[in-house]
């Protein structure tokens, strides 16, 4: 029982993160340009959503395929 709650937890974290990944790549989507820059993108449009800082942001943006992890870890919490 305490290992599954643990799981839980953890699942539910990493749920959180990767939403957060998905927003952050959303909202890039809709405000970059070819000839924006993309720090200034950060701190005007991405920073007051999702918040955190610059590192964080790139942090999100490498993390590879958000939306199939995040589908991956909601089945496993639904299986719990």
């Amino acid at each position: 029982m305490k290992k599954d709650h643990i799981r839980k937890l953890q699942l539910g974290r990493r749920a959180a993160y990767l939403k957060r990944c998905i927003r952050v790549l959303e909202l890039l989507e809709q405000h970059e340009t070819d000839c924006s820059v993309r720090k200034r993108v950060f701190y005007k449009h991405i920073r007051p959503e999702v918040g955190g800082s610059y590192t964080s942001f790139n942090n999100m943006l490498n993390e590879p395929n958000p939306r199939n992890q995040l589908d991956k870890i909601e089945k496993e919490l639904n299986e719990l």
